[in-house]
């Protein structure tokens, strides 16, 4: 496995698409969730998102996103 240094958010989520891309059930463990995640996630067949729904850390309208999107969070 080649390791690489990510130098800002595209390429972050350039890798992330990579990883959670393809056939399968996929889960995104994340502290918390922005109110921009669904543009870090592929697709939301057969993916789960956990995090931590702390108030003032987690946006409830990012999880709404996602949820709304079809993931299961």
């Amino acid at each position: 496995m080649e390791h690489r240094f990510l130098e800002n958010s595209r390429e972050i989520r350039e890798s992330i698409f990579d990883l959670l891309s393809g056939e399968g059930e996929k889960y995104a463990v994340v502290g918390f969730v922005g109110g921009n995640a669904i543009e870090y996630l592929p697709n939301s067949k057969k993916m789960t998102v956990i995090c931590w729904p702390k108030a003032g850390a987690t946006n409830p309208e990012g999880v709404r996103v996602l949820l709304n999107s079809g993931f299961d969070v």
